[in-house]
């Protein structure tokens, strides 16, 4: 007979004494000297540890001069991986910050980059793939002169920043827990930042994210 989770947890805060009732060793190496609470880390950072959690960065400084001017990071998710996304864009001038969910990636047009895993040291490697040719590991990058190959779909997120010409970096999307979006299985997705006026406008997207079956 299966053990309930209550008693599996019983059993494990057990173990942590020795036969005396005191803490094992380990566990004190885990409380806080002052006052004798545990230490504990965040489930993000927990899985920064494991190598599970990954990240990209894209800056398009042409610079969009233009209304409507795009930049974006493009990719296709894994048939059975859950991608648990948090997402950042900043622009330098007036701009939107948008999603797409299950846009067309043309033939032509993007530049493959490398995922890169938030624990350096780690050989775990993302199951991202590029949207134009699928490559393992990778995203696909878009600046101004070829974003127009990424097209379609349906705009499940949009925000606007910044003000026309202020000249400052202006942030949108969301970085924190709780803004994470557990995105579609076996889905192309876009992160875009999108000029509102013609002045000169610096980009930036920042994906990270983690993964599980």
């Amino acid at each position: 007979m299966a053990k309930s989770k209550t008693t599996s947890a019983w059993d494990a805060l057990s173990a942590s004494f020795d036969d005396d009732g005191f803490l094992d060793t380990k566990v004190q190496g885990a409380m806080d000297t002052i006052s004798g609470s545990l230490t504990t880390i965040s489930n993000a950072h927990h899985l920064i540890h494991d190598g599970v959690t990954f990240f990209v960065t894209h800056v398009d400084d042409s610079p969009p001069t233009n209304i409507a001017d795009q930049s974006m990071i493009a990719f296709k998710t894994h048939a059975t991986t859950k991608i648990h996304m948090l997402y950042r864009g900043t622009a330098s001038a007036a701009a939107e910050f948008q999603v797409w969910e299950g846009p067309s990636a043309g033939a032509a047009g993007g530049t493959e980059v490398s995922v890169l895993n938030r624990d350096r040291d780690s050989a775990t490697a993302s199951t991202m793939r590029g949207a134009r040719v699928l490559t393992a590991a990778k995203v696909t990058t878009y600046v101004i002169a070829d974003s127009g190959n990424v097209t379609g779909g349906t705009i499940i997120y949009r925000e606007q920043m910044g003000a026309s010409g202020q000249g400052l970096m202006t942030t949108g999307g969301n970085t924190r827990d709780v803004g994470e979006m557990i995105l579609k299985s076996d889905t192309v997705y876009a992160f875009v930042v999108e000029s509102l006026d013609v002045n000169d406008n610096i980009h930036q997207i920042y994906l990270t994210w983690y993964e599980r079956v």
